[in-house]
Parts: C-alpha cells; sequence; structure tokens
C-alpha cells in the first residue's frame, strides 16, 4: 500500500491533536478531574468544537487518500488501455489482418 500524501498525512495529525484535546476537554469537566480557571459552559461548548474538528479532520484524510488511490487506479486503466491500442495496430500493421483468397 502506498504512503497518504502529505496533505492527508497533516489532516491526520491534525485529526488527532483535536481528538486528543477532545478527551482531555470530555474528562476535564469534573467527571474525572477538574480543568482549573475554565467554567463548566466554556468546556462543553470546547468539547462540541474539538469533537466537530476532529470528526472532520479525520473525513478530509479519507477523502484525499481515496481520492488519490482512485485516481492512481484511473492512470493505470488509462495506460493499459493505451497498451492495448498500440499492441492492436502494431499486430495490424505486422500482417496478421490479411485476407485470405480461396
Amino acid at each position: 500500500m502506498e504512503e497518504p500524501s502529505l496533505t492527508a498525512r497533516r489532516a491526520i495529525f491534525t485529526g488527532y491533536l483535536f481528538h486528543s484535546l477532545y478527551i482531555v476537554v470530555e474528562l476535564g469537566d469534573g467527571e474525572f478531574f477538574r480543568i482549573p480557571f475554565l467554567s463548566i459552559r466554556l468546556l462543553k461548548w470546547s468539547e462540541e468544537f474539538f469533537e466537530l474538528f476532529f470528526l472532520a479532520s479525520y473525513l478530509l484524510a479519507f477523502v484525499l487518500i481515496h481520492m488519490s488511490h482512485s485516481n492512481d487506479k484511473k492512470r493505470v486503466k488509462g495506460v493499459k488501455s493505451r497498451l492495448n491500442t498500440l499492441t492492436f495496430w502494431s499486430a495490424r500493421g505486422r500482417g496478421s489482418n490479411r485476407c485470405v483468397e480461396s
């Protein structure tokens, strides 16, 4: 399997960053520990924001990886069809398509 593009890797890393922040904020709203100097309301809004961002980043990475693989398949398919066309025309030039008189 090929390595993802630089943009896709950056989207994955960004998603991982926001995912980590989401987990810290979710656990830090009083369930397991309390993040000091921040209100509960701000923590709840931050939790939603980080969740939205990590999901969007992962989706972007998935789309970029999928599009790069589909473009590679189209390129390979195009090369194969051109090779088949060249093979067909070169075979015709060698006399393989002669008419046989009876």
